[in-house]
């Protein structure tokens, strides 16, 4: 058994589950509000707001936190996706390092990778952040009585997620997770992943000016997909962290372009006996082959 925890801009989600066999069997799911102020950007910023909310989610959810990964996503964490010949974890190790030596704040930074898919062959996802970031929420879990056994990028886990999903195989697409008003965004083209970045969203939710610029932020990503002269044509964007009705008129807005508009939906290696709300973004980061252990 495995929990792993998001800590979101106004609310902690908490997947339980197991993994045999390459499939994720979700036992319990569980969404914790705190309201504005407890993170921003990814930083901690109330951490009795935090510390609140996961005795909530314990009272309410009887959580096993015995094995319990972090998943976590901020601007301030940088990520290059380098490809390599064939070469040691250590080789891979120092290489991972040399990506940012030229950092400002080098010695700071806690820096790790993972193995990818790449166009012609194997990549490495590069992450650097830094180490206070990292710190506080191992300070925040200590305090809450809680140790963590990974720490995780967003990013990663959901690469790994595509990677291990036969439905994304052979796929141009890009998965959008918005969280508050944060949105990361992930290009992948026939099923490999080649670019992400992401993005503060200033129109308020449920108005036309937060469609009108989602669909702005999906432009962008189509047209930085057709100045790559990539062979694979982006087709299909899915989302995670919106509402239905979201999607819909989203869809609407889009539907004269050759994008089609989704939720991210159950895939066959994720099973759950039960009704999961549409803005909860942790089924795509618990099922993973490998975690950045950067904690």
């Amino acid at each position: 058994m495995q929990t792993t925890i998001y800590l979101g801009s106004d609310a902690i989600q908490i997947l339980q589950g197991d993994v045999r066999s390459g499939k994720l069997t979700i036992s319990k799911h569980l969404t914790v509000e705190m309201g504005p102020g407890a993170m921003i950007n990814g930083v901690i910023t109330n951490e009795d707001m935090l510390l609140d909310a996961i005795d909530q989610a314990d009272e309410a959810g009887d959580i096993d936190f015995h094995s319990t990964n972090l998943v976590i996503n901020s601007s301030l964490i940088v990520n290059k996706n380098v490809a390599v010949p064939k070469m040691t974890p250590k080789e891979l190790t120092e290489l991972s390092h040399h990506e940012f030596e030229d950092a400002t704040n080098f010695e700071n930074l806690i820096i790790d990778y993972s193995s990818i898919r790449g166009k012609q062959g194997t990549n490495m996802l590069c992450c650097a952040v830094e180490r206070e970031v990292l710190e506080s929420y191992i300070r925040l879990f200590e305090t809450a009585g809680i140790k963590l056994r990974r720490i995780d990028t967003a990013l990663n886990a959901t690469i790994n997620y595509v990677e291990a999903t036969s439905e994304y195989s052979g796929q141009t697409f890009a998965i959008n997770m918005l969280d508050g008003n944060n949105l990361m965004y992930a290009l992948f083209e026939n099923g490999v992943y080649t670019f992400s970045s992401q993005a503060r969203i200033m129109a308020e939710r449920g108005t036309e000016a937060f469609t009108i610029e989602m669909a702005s932020k999906l432009s962008s990503l189509v047209q930085f997909n057709k100045s790559q002269k990539s062979e694979y044509i982006l087709d299909k964007a899915y989302y995670a962290g919106l509402t239905r009705d979201e999607i819909r008129r989203l869809q609407a807005y889009v539907d004269d372009t050759e994008v089609s508009v989704c939720a991210v939906e159950n895939t066959g290696n994720i099973q759950e006996n039960f009704s999961i709300d549409d803005d909860f973004l942790l089924r795509p980061f618990s099922l993973r082959k490998r975690t950045m252990s950067i904690c």
